[in-house]
């Protein structure tokens, strides 16, 4: 059944839930310059995922963090140029509201729930492989340069076999939880210039997030130095 609340975003008109939807295809120009920088830069091997998937990914935007809050991930801090990338790519290109930005680079997806995430993903492949088709409760998509949105926390995913260098890249929401209900906002950041180098500043408090000073070195509202 389709829910009768809708989510706005640029004249495109989403209903909350829906059956899978696949948008038109993204100018592979657009998605260029991602997959540059995953070449100079790749992705390390994610140890946390190994669940859902074998290969390399990375979460960027907001991630949970067990007993704290969430706050912005190492990688957003460390990669801020590809952090910013993804947010220009969002703001031409992605319909639905998200606080994360999940980039899987050859990454073997099994069948699996997002069980942390809520609500629409937005879910995009590309690069130069063949196969890697994206299976959603049984039905197969082609979203190698066509992106699909897709409730992900509620219907089973996975990837096929594919071959050659593919890179996806999916835009969702993280769950709030009963200790931490209240998540932090995506627009609470802002990617700056100071002294010559892209940091991450965090408007309400004014701290800032780069390479070597990440939100690890945040703990439960205390700075370490």
């Amino acid at each position: 059944m389709v829910s009768d609340i809708y989510i706005v975003k640029d004249d495109f008109l989403i209903p909350e839930y829906m059956e899978p939807y696949q948008l038109d295809a993204i100018p592979t120009e657009d998605l260029q310059p991602i997959l540059e920088y995953l070449k100079e830069h790749p992705i390390p091997k994610t140890k946390y995922r190994v669940k859902v998937g074998e290969g390399r990914s990375a979460t960027y935007g907001l991630v949970g963090r067990r007993c704290l809050s969430p706050d912005l991930s190492r990688h957003s801090c460390i990669n801020v140029d590809l952090f910013r990338i993804l947010l220009d790519f969002a703001k031409k290109h992605v319909p639905v509201p998200f606080t994360s930005i999940q980039v899987n680079q050859n990454y073997d997806c099994k069948p699996h729930r997002d069980v942390h995430n809520c609500g629409l993903s937005y879910i995009v492949a590309f690069g130069d492989y063949t196969g890697g088709r994206l299976i959603v409760e049984g039905k197969s998509f082609d979203i190698q340069y066509r992106p699909l949105v897709f409730d992900g926390s509620k219907l089973v995913h996975s990837t096929t076999p594919f071959e050659g260098q593919r890179v996806s890249i999916v835009y969702h929401t993280i769950a709030p939880t009963p200790r931490f209900p209240f998540l932090q906002s995506l627009s609470d950041y802002e990617i700056i210039v100071d002294g010559g180098v892209d940091k991450i500043r965090h408007i309400p408090t004014g701290g800032l997030f780069y390479k070597g000073r990440t939100p690890d070195h945040y703990i439960k509202g205390m700075k370490r130095t």
